[in-house]
């Protein structure tokens, strides 16, 4: 067990697409594992309900699960022979997940989102937008694309090894 967590929480080396899926399902049986271990403490430390643990750990859990899934995901880039560098579209994109504007109703009830939103509000959600699509094809791209053949500056083939 202590090998496997040694080898699952180094960013050096490359993984390929069958190995990086398992890590990424460990990973998020741990987040999932974590997040209810912490919501059981707080339950019964301060009385907190689950709803509203809730309310204020959806902030935390994208950034949580980002520092867990950091390791096999910067492996499987380095498989790619990119930069482990990328990985901080993920972390930008979630940086904008935090800044949704959360307010749309207007005097008169709910109102098509756009008409609320002032001219730069409209652009930052279609930057926003933009900007989720170009990481969700990101990952799509780690998940499907072959590694690097051979030997690059991250290490051997995994597959070879």
């Amino acid at each position: 067990m202590v090998q496997y967590l040694k080898k699952f929480f180094t960013y050096e080396g490359r993984i390929g697409r069958k190995q990086h899926s398992k890590d990424l399902a460990r990973g998020i049986v741990l987040v999932l594992f974590l997040f209810f271990a912490v919501y059981g403490a707080i339950g019964l430390i301060f009385g907190i309900g689950y709803l509203d643990f809730l309310a204020r750990a959806i902030p935390i859990l994208p950034f949580m699960s980002l520092t867990i899934l950091f390791f096999p995901l910067v492996k499987r880039l380095h498989d790619l022979n990119w930069s482990g560098w990328v990985f901080s579209v993920f972390v930008f994109n979630r940086i904008l997940d935090l800044t949704v504007v959360s307010d749309f109703e207007s005097e008169s009830g709910t109102e098509f989102v756009f008409e609320v939103l002032n001219t730069f509000e409209q652009e930052w959600s279609l930057f926003m937008a933009g900007f989720s699509i170009v990481t969700f094809i990101l990952l799509l791209i780690l998940i499907f694309k072959k590694g690097t053949a051979g030997s690059n500056k991250y290490g051997p083939d995994p597959l070879k090894v």
